[in-house]
């Protein structure tokens, strides 16, 4: 009886262990670490981070995104980084410096940075309005969104750099005249600026260019319809993430 006894104790904490381990498997790798970490996204989210340096120096990047599909070299989920009062682009995650298994892509590089503040991004939307749909049943086909529990997009400061600290960033505004800062869905923003004499001014935007229901930016004069400037998809490039974000600075 007592021999019997001890194999029901074996069994139960074989069989305890066994589910702890499915448990640690599906729940994935532990939160990273590091001055700025992003991690814990679904698809379909975009996240952001930012941080500053007081001194110039080497970053080092560890970064978890994926690919459209087997073989792909198409992002559908990754990070990048820019200078916050330039927008400066100084990195982002790029198949051909990766290791990708399978729609899983794994990242680890490092950029130097001067002293300034920065903005760290992730998306998870994918290439296109179709990217998130049509996951493989049953599992017979590999889907990058099933990759999510392994996305991460971590910066950790070499030792040289001295002080580095994250900050709350509330949108980019830098020197601007007018800034509409982060614009909601379906919301609206405007603003009026008096220009005494011919200027160069600089224009920095981002939306969402589509067919219909999409983002609009203009200037126009005040009482005239017609518009001096706007966004279109002719003026604009690629801003990252889906094919219809869009980017006008100049």
């Amino acid at each position: 009886m007592k021999r019997k006894r001890i194999v029901r104790v074996q069994l139960f904490l074989l069989g305890l262990a066994v589910v702890l381990i499915v448990w640690r498997i599906a729940r994935g790798p532990a939160a990273p670490a590091g001055l700025v970490a992003i991690a814990g996204l679904d698809s379909g989210e975009l996240a952001a981070r930012a941080f500053e340096l007081d001194d110039k120096g080497l970053v080092m990047i560890d970064a978890v995104g994926s690919v459209e599909e087997e073989g792909s070299d198409i992002p559908a989920a990754y990070g990048w980084l820019v200078r916050r009062d330039s927008r400066e682009l100084m990195w982002v995650q790029d198949p051909a410096r990766s290791r990708v298994e399978r729609t899983r892509m794994t990242t680890q590089d490092s950029v130097r940075l001067e002293a300034g503040a920065y903005e760290m991004y992730f998306t998870s939307f994918g290439a296109t309005e179709s990217s998130r749909s049509g996951r493989g049943a049953l599992g017979l086909k590999v889907h990058w969104a099933n990759d999510a529990k392994y996305w991460r997009f971590v910066v950790s400061p070499r030792e040289e750099i001295g002080r580095a600290v994250r900050f709350e960033s509330q949108g980019w505004d830098g020197e601007a005249v007018w800034s509409s800062g982060t614009v909601g869905n379906r919301t609206r923003k405007t603003g009026r600026i008096r220009v005494e004499e011919p200027s160069v001014v600089r224009i920095y935007a981002i939306a969402e260019i589509c067919v219909r229901e999409c983002d609009v930016a203009r200037i126009s004069r005040l009482g005239r319809e017609e518009a001096v400037w706007e966004m279109t998809r002719e003026n604009t490039q690629h801003a990252g993430g889906m094919q219809r974000n869009r980017v006008f600075d100049d």
